[in-house]
C-alpha cells in the first residue's frame, strides 16, 4: 500500500473525530444563532468539503483489492455509523456519479457507508428489457454493445458482491455480434422481419442463471463440492433452452447455497455471495447470486428457482421483483440433483428475477410456453379487483414482523385502496399456524390429519381470493439479515413457503428503501393458481406507486 494511501486514511480518521466535535458544537448553538435549515446546510458543507479533499489529494488513484480489504476493515474499527457526518455523508452521496475506473475516494466513502457506489453506464442500470430491444438503427445500441455493457457491469461488481461462478463473455460476445450481422442483413419488408418481435422477443438480450439449472458445457455445482468434477452438462434445461431459443444471450452463471438448502448464499465450493445494498448483509436465498446481479444492475434479468421462497426472497432483499409461478407452470427438467419426489415436483418452481415489473410478462411466457397475449395485463381494473391482505401467521419459533415490514405491507394496501376506491379486508388463516406440520407430512410421510389441514387450508384461501382476487403479505418478515445470523433465520420463511405447499403464483415487489438503513423493502403478493397476469399487473401498479427498483 502506498505512503499517501495511509495518509490519506489517517487523514480521514482524524478528520471524523474532528469534524463531527464541530458539527456538534455548532449544532448546539442553533438554537441561539441559527434556524434548523442552516444547520442541515452546515452538515452539507462538511460532506461536500470532505469529499472535495479527497477528490483533490489523488483522483485518479486505483485501489487493489487488498487494499481495499485494508481499508474497509481499518475504517470499521471505530464508530463512524454513531457520527453525525456519516448521516450527512449518507445523504450527500445518494446522488453522486462515479466514472470509471474507481477512484480512491469512492472506496473510503463506500466503507464510510456500508454500502457500493459502483457505477458503469447509465443505460445499463435504467434500461428494462424493452428498452434493451430497442437497440439499431434507431437507437444505435448495437447487441453488442448492449452484452458489453453489462459484462463491464459484472466486472466491476463481481469483486464486491461475489454475485457468479461462471461467466460466458466470449461467447455472449461472439452470439451478440452474429445478432448484429443478422439484423444488418435483414430486409424490413421481409415477413421473417415482420415476425421478429413474435419469434425472437429477447434477441441479443443478455441474462443470467442460477447454477443448479443445467447449461450446455458447464458443470451445475449447485454450490455442493461433490459435484464439482463431475461431467459438464450436454444440453441446456428447457428455460434455458426456451430464453435462448427466444434469442436471449447467456452471460453469467450465479451462486447459491449448497443444494440451494439455505436462505443465505454461501458454500465451500465459490464462497459468500453480498447484497449490493450493504455488504455486511446476505442477499436472500437460495437465489442469491441471482438477486444480488441483477439487484446490482448488471443483469437485464435472472433465472431462480423457488422451495420455500428462494426466489421472492432474495427478490425482497435485493429489491427487484421477483415470480414463483403456479404449481407445474415451468418445466424443471434439467435440475441439479434431479427432482423425482412428488413434494419436489409438487413445491419447486423456477421463475424470473427482474428490475422491471414490465419485464416479467414476457420472460415468464417465455419459459412457461405461453403466447405473449395470454399475459396481457393491460385490461385489468384493479377497481373490480378483491384486495386482502395479512400480516401474521402465529407460527411461534418464527420472528415477529418488524415495524418497517409492516408499514410497508399497510403502505401498499393504502395505496391501493386510494388509488383504485376499494376496501381492503385484512385476513387470517389459523391453520396457516400449521404450516411446518404440513410441510414434514408432505416430505416425510402423509399423516391424514394433515393432508386434511392442507386441503381445507388450500380452500379457505380460494375462498377468500375468489376469482380475481390478491393477497398482500410480506415476503420475509425482517430487512435483509447481516451474515452469519442463519441459525434460525430460516424460520422466517413462512410467509412464503406457504405459496409453495398451496401451489399458488406469487411475486415479491420492492417498494422502495428502508428510511435509516438504506436497504430495499418489499410487499408479496398472492393469488389462486393461474394468477400470473394478475399479480403482474399488481406489481406494475405497486411499481408505479413506489418506484420500483432503486440502484444501489
Amino acid at each position: 500500500m502506498s505512503v499517501k494511501l495511509w495518509i490519506v486514511l489517517y487523514t480521514l480518521r482524524e478528520m471524523l473525530q474532528f469534524v463531527d466535535k464541530h458539527i456538534k458544537a455548532e449544532s448546539s448553538k442553533k438554537e441561539e444563532k441559527k434556524s434548523e435549515n442552516e444547520g442541515e446546510d452546515l452538515k452539507k458543507k462538511f460532506a461536500l468539503d470532505f469529499a472535495k479533499t479527497l477528490l483533490n489529494d489523488q483522483p485518479e488513484y486505483l485501489v487493489r483489492h487488498n487494499e481495499e480489504l485494508f481499508i474497509r476493515r481499518a475504517i470499521a474499527s471505530f464508530p463512524y455509523k454513531q457520527s453525525m457526518l456519516w448521516q450527512s455523508l449518507n445523504q450527500s452521496f445518494k446522488t453522486v456519479e462515479f466514472g470509471s475506473p474507481p477512484p480512491a475516494f469512492i472506496v473510503l466513502c463506500n466503507a464510510l457507508l456500508g454500502h457500493r457506489f459502483v457505477q458503469t453506464s447509465k443505460f445499463c442500470r435504467t434500461c428494462s428489457i424493452p428498452s434493451a430491444k430497442k437497440r439499431c438503427p434507431k437507437c444505435k445500441i448495437s447487441s453488442e454493445q448492449l452484452i458489453t455493457a453489462y459484462i463491464s457491469r459484472i466486472r466491476r461488481v463481481q469483486p464486491l458482491i461475489n454475485a457468479i461462478v461462471a461467466e460466458c463473455f466470449e461467447k455472449a460476445l461472439e452470439e451478440a455480434k452474429n445478432v448484429d450481422n443478422y439484423l444488418a442483413n435483414l430486409d424490413e419488408k421481409s415477413e421473417e422481419y415482420k415476425n421478429l418481435e413474435q419469434n425472437k422477443p429477447l434477441l441479443g438480450v443478455p441474462f443470467s442463471n442460477k447454477n443448479n439449472m443445467d447449461v450446455k458445457g458447464f458443470v451445475s455445482v449447485a454450490g455442493y463440492a461433490p459435484f464439482v468434477n463431475d461431467p459438464p452438462a450436454e444440453k441446456d434445461c428447457d428455460v434455458v433452452e426456451r430464453l435462448c431459443n427466444a434469442g436471449a444471450i447467456l452471460i453469467a452463471i450465479t451462486n447459491l447455497p449448497k443444494l440451494a438448502m439455505n436462505w443465505s448464499c454461501t458454500n465451500k465450493v465459490y464462497g459468500r455471495t453480498r447484497n449490493p445494498y450493504d455488504l455486511r448483509r446476505i442477499p436472500g436465498g437460495s437465489s442469491g447470486g441471482e438477486g444480488a446481479l441483477v439487484g446490482a444492475g448488471a443483469s437485464p434479468f435472472g433465472l431462480g428457482n423457488d422451495l420455500g421462497g428462494s426466489v421472492r426472497i432474495p427478490a425482497s432483499m435485493c429489491g427487484v421483483f421477483g415470480l414463483k409461478p403456479t404449481k407445474d407452470a415451468v418445466s424443471l427438467n434439467g435440475f441439479t440433483p434431479k427432482i423425482d419426489t412428488e413434494m419436489g415436483k409438487a413445491q419447486w418452481t423456477i421463475g424470473p428475477l427482474c428490475r422491471y415489473a414490465e419485464d416479467l410478462p414476457l420472460v415468464f411466457s417465455i419459459i412457461s410456453g405461453k403466447s405473449q397475449s395470454e399475459m396481457d395485463f393491460q385490461k385489468i381494473d384493479f377497481s373490480q379487483v378483491r384486495i386482502i391482505y395479512m400480516d401474521i401467521l402465529n407460527i411461534w419459533f418464527m420472528e415477529n414482523v418488524h415495524s418497517e415490514v409492516l408499514q410497508a405491507l399497510r403502505k401498499s394496501v393504502r395505496f391501493f385502496e386510494t388509488e383504485f376506491n376499494v376496501t381492503a379486508q385484512k385476513v387470517e388463516f389459523p391453520l396457516a399456524s400449521h404450516l411446518y406440520e404440513i410441510w414434514g407430512a408432505l416430505g416425510f410421510g402423509t399423516p391424514a390429519l394433515m393432508l386434511k389441514k392442507l386441503d381445507k387450508l388450500r380452500h379457505q384461501i380460494k375462498q377468500a381470493l375468489g376469482d380475481n382476487g390478491i393477497l398482500l403479505l410480506p415476503t420475509w418478515p425482517t430487512l435483509a439479515p447481516f451474515h452469519h445470523q442463519d441459525l434460525f433465520t430460516s424460520m422466517n420463511l413462512a410467509f412464503t413457503e406457504l405459496f409453495n405447499i398451496l401451489g399458488f403464483p406469487a411475486i415479491s415487489c420492492p417498494v422502495g428503501l428502508d428510511s435509516s438503513k438504506q436497504i430495499p423493502l418489499s410487499v408479496q403478493i398472492a393469488g389462486p393458481p393461474n394468477s400470473e397476469p394478475l399479480l403482474m399487473a399488481a406489481a406494475k401498479e405497486i411499481e408505479r406507486g413506489f418506484g420500483g427498483w432503486v440502484r444501489p
